[in-house]
């Protein structure tokens, strides 16, 4: 019974004592935060009339400029910002002398304040009041009109740095004060509760901590609890472990079955980097087994041309923490390259580290899909020159490096002779057959450089860059007796056919190399209409014959 009335009175003790802590400290808290408010109160106020200050030399120096502008637009930008600080100062004497409730600004005035204000002989507000008269009036005045010795003018640059800026001074001196002194009477408040608060801690380090064989049992009884709280802790941790061994058995049996390489990698901020973690089916995909990767992340050959850029993605990923995504090939240990993606994302560990979770999937085969797709699109199916479309697109470009380097650069356009008879005699699929020996002959004779393409039915054109006219002209000649001298079998029978070639040098002044193309048309129309199976100079351009070109 007796310790349950000591447990009781002590019980009582503490509510009392932490009831008396709890509402010195809030007083505290209240107090503080009044020395806050007050603080940021008068802030706004001395930030206020010092700008007031600035406002003023700031009407000044616009003055100035307008009255020194050299043309209108320098006046106009001069008088707007003279318009912007006129409308600044009289909003903040405005703030100073009413206060506004809405940007919690309260309205203050000490006698000091009263007399600098509204003094007869010289109160601030009438100042105010006739220095922003005088800037209206010169805001007012238009281009042209302003004089350096106008009364407005004189008045501003005279009266703002001699009497307005001296009264500015005197009410930011008089708001500091009244603000010190009303922050010390709170300070002083805030000092008695402080004494009281070590009188409250002292009574109760007398009245309540002295039963230490309680707290002792306490703790005792405390411990017994967590004992049997890490008892309970255990058995779910065991619980938890089977479950983490099944779980880490279901990711096996998915990393092995995955159509990727799972990984995880160390990347750390000295540029050192390591694999923690590589799945299976690394070696069935690049012959390099999880551990020997594990033990060297280069086992896994990357090829030459991918590998900055690599490790330029792991770079940026690791710093910006953000997404990683390559695509790349790598060297297998047989020598054959593959190409492969590889995603993830990372985890900081610290400053210093960072972990990729990732899968890396081959794409060898959507990287030859994607390589025949770009072949079809640029090239005729039928005889593997490159298409309308493609060469244009390569000629335009050949064009402007022409015109920037100053080369020369030729076109041919060639036509086989009589084809609808080829057609007509050996059936369209003849035709077809002449169509491919024609561009193998055609490709026979052309360089490296040198583009081939088909323009529609029996119609080529060819592209030589670095090759003026004559040059031209002989390669046409020898295209023109190599098909003359081809003979193509088709069906168990031989036939032959000849070719038209016309010529054109492009232009520099030419917008495009369509106006090149149009005139080699013109130089094939003359080499039809003349006979076919000739080469023939655009008319325009020096004359020379084939056949006197290929003996010089």
């Amino acid at each position: 019974m007796g310790e349950s009335r000591a447990v009781r009175s002590l019980r009582f003790r503490y509510i009392i004592g932490l009831s008396i802590i709890a509402l010195l400290v809030t007083s505290s808290w209240v107090t503080l935060q009044t020395v806050v408010a007050r603080q940021e109160f008068f802030s706004k106020l001395v930030n206020i009339a010092g700008h007031q200050r600035g406002n003023a030399d700031r009407i000044a120096l616009f003055a100035v400029s307008m009255a020194t502008a050299a043309d209108e637009d320098e006046y106009e930008i001069a008088r707007s910002q003279l318009g912007r600080v006129i409308f600044q100062l009289e909003r903040s004497h405005r703030l100073l002398l009413e206060g506004d409730a809405e940007q919690n600004i309260p309205r203050i005035m000490t006698p000091m304040l009263e007399t600098i204000y509204f003094d007869s002989a010289a109160g601030l507000d009438s100042a105010v009041k006739r220095y922003l008269e005088r800037a209206r009036t010169i805001y007012d005045t238009p281009f042209g009109g302003l004089k350096t010795n106008s009364s407005a003018y004189v008045f501003v640059l005279q009266y703002g740095p001699h009497v307005i800026k001296t009264l500015f001074d005197s009410t930011v001196d008089e708001y500091e004060a009244f603000g010190h002194e009303a922050i010390r009477e709170i300070q002083n408040l805030e000092t008695a509760l402080w004494v009281m608060a070590l009188l409250t801690l002292l009574i109760e380090a007398v009245l309540i901590f002295r039963p230490l064989e309680r707290r002792v049992r306490e703790a005792l009884s405390d411990l017994e609890r967590k004992k049997a709280d890490l008892e309970k802790t255990i058995v779910e941790l065991i619980a938890a472990k089977s479950e983490l061994s099944a779980s880490e058995e279901k990711f096996r049996a998915m990393a092995a079955n995955v159509p990727g390489v799972i990984f995880q990698m160390v990347e750390r901020r000295d540029g050192q980097r390591g694999y923690l973690y590589v799945s299976p089916r690394c070696e069935e995909f690049y012959g390099v087994s999880p551990d020997d990767l594990q033990r060297d992340w280069e086992a896994l050959t990357l090829h030459p041309e991918d590998r900055d850029r690599f490790i330029e993605t792991i770079r940026e990923a690791f710093e910006n923490q953000t997404e990683w995504s390559f695509e790349g090939r790598v060297v297998t240990t047989e020598g054959a390259e593959k190409w492969c993606r590889g995603v993830s994302k990372p985890i900081a560990v610290n400053d210093d580290e960072t972990i990729f979770n990732g899968v890396i999937v081959d794409i060898t085969h959507q990287k030859k899909m994607e390589e025949q797709l770009r072949k079809l699109a640029a090239t005729d199916p039928l005889t593997g020159a490159f298409n309308r479309r493609h060469f244009m697109a390569v000629a335009e470009m050949e064009s402007e490096r022409t015109r920037r380097n100053g080369h020369p650069l030729s076109v041919l356009t060639l036509d086989i002779d009589h084809f609808k008879k080829i057609n007509d005699t050996y059936g369209h699929a003849g035709g077809d057959e002449a169509l491919r020996k024609t561009v193998e002959t055609v490709k026979n004779q052309l360089r490296s450089s040198d583009v081939l393409g088909r323009f529609g039915g029996e119609e080529f054109c060819v592209l030589l860059p670095e090759t003026a006219s004559k040059g031209a002209m002989v390669l046409g000649e020898r295209i023109r007796r190599a098909i003359a001298a081809m003979a193509v079998s088709w069906a168990g029978r031989e036939f032959g056919f000849t070719i038209s070639i016309g010529v054109a040098e492009w232009r520099p002044r030419e917008p495009s190399l369509e106006e090149s193309l149009e005139r080699a048309d013109q130089s094939l129309y003359r080499a039809k209409t003349g006979g076919r199976n000739r080469v023939v100079l655009y008319e325009g351009e020096p004359e020379a014959t084939p056949e006197a070109l290929i003996e010089a």
